[in-house]
């Protein structure tokens, strides 16, 4: 976390913002091995 004035929502937005790309980054990746069907 860069910015710790951050309003509190505005960071809890981002962080499932981002948690939310690397679990699709995540699939996707598994996708291609052949893990997830």
């Amino acid at each position: 976390m860069r910015n710790t004035a951050v309003n509190p929502a505005t960071a809890a937005v981002a962080a499932i913002r981002s948690n939310r790309n690397a679990a699709e980054r995540i699939t996707k990746s598994a996708r291609h091995r052949g893990a997830v069907k």
